[in-house]
């Protein structure tokens, strides 16, 4: 449209701001501009988003019994550097709200838990009664129990 014409500045400034201010052709434009603007807006609205809220700081005592004593990778969990996990299935007998901690373990009472430790852990708790002081972590697509301490308890 413009090849080989010279244009004066006066006129380049007023082609510019022509041309941003949207008299050319203003109402294609604007229908244009909201119409990639709603289909935006519906996109970001209605997608599930590529990364989940954190749950909040928590944390419980628990007691109970364990039934299950495994070795395994962190690997096989998606959870990176690769190292060694120790994995407790734990029967929940009873939970004890930490001040100031909400108790996520509490709607878990009478049923068994699978919670996973970094800290190396004796195969000695084996069916043996415990206490520990548990925590999840993930968010609301999914996490993990995470044991912080446990010790065996005499019942």
């Amino acid at each position: 449209m413009l090849e080989g014409k010279s244009i004066s500045p006066e006129s380049r400034i007023g082609f510019i701001v022509t041309v941003n201010s949207g008299t050319v052709g203003s109402k294609s434009m604007f229908k244009d501009y909201l119409s990639v603007t709603s289909l935006l807006c519906m996109c970001l609205v209605f997608s599930s988003p590529a990364w989940g809220v954190p749950s909040i700081e928590n944390r419980a005592v628990l007691h109970g019994k364990v039934l299950e004593y495994s070795i395994t990778s962190s690997s096989l969990l998606n959870i990176k550097p690769e190292q060694t996990l120790y994995k407790l299935v734990i029967a929940v007998e009873s939970t004890e709200t930490i001040k100031a901690y909400p108790d996520f373990l509490r709607s878990r009472v009478g049923t068994s838990v699978t919670m996973y430790s970094r800290q190396k852990l004796s195969p000695e708790l084996f069916g043996k009664q415990i206490k520990a002081i548990a925590e999840y972590r993930g968010d609301e697509r999914g996490g993990l129990f995470w044991i912080r301490t446990i010790e065996e308890t005499v019942k």
